[in-house]
């Protein structure tokens, strides 16, 4: 998966770089980073439309809210981004850099059994490792 960028002339803390949170409805979501002074911000497919939100956990609760239309996979193919009140700007999303990842396995252990007679074998197969992104 590649990140998403974000750029436009928007609210603080819409700007910057997406990464793969998880799919979504079917779709990829991503997110900025974990919550900052200006809010959580995160791009996901809603069922019928692509959302970038970023919101605010203070009281009161604050959101910016942008949509497009488009039926597209990714939200760096979609067109038409259009601002819910009470926001402003339009925000233009680009595909960033792919993001390869990489499997570690620092454990790997085998037992295998089998049966003359009744021609059963088993194999039992334990590997524990990691997955990480460069």
């Amino acid at each position: 998966m590649a990140t998403i960028v974000v750029t436009g002339t928007l609210p603080a803390g819409v700007a910057g770089t997406y990464t793969f949170r998880e799919i979504f409805n079917g779709r990829p979501s991503y997110d900025k980073g974990t919550p900052n002074v200006d809010g959580y911000a995160t791009i996901y497919w809603e069922g019928a439309y692509w959302a970038l939100v970023i919101f605010t956990d203070f009281t009161p609760l604050t959101f910016n809210y942008w949509e497009s239309t488009s039926d597209v996979a990714t939200p760096d193919l979609a067109t038409g981004w259009t601002p819910v009140s009470p926001s402003t700007g339009t925000p233009t999303l680009t595909a960033g850099t792919a993001i390869t990842p990489s499997l570690t396995i620092y454990d790997a252990q085998a037992n295998v059994s089998a049966s003359h007679r009744g021609c059963a074998v088993t194999l039992d197969v334990q590997i524990s490792g990691r997955l990480t992104a460069p």
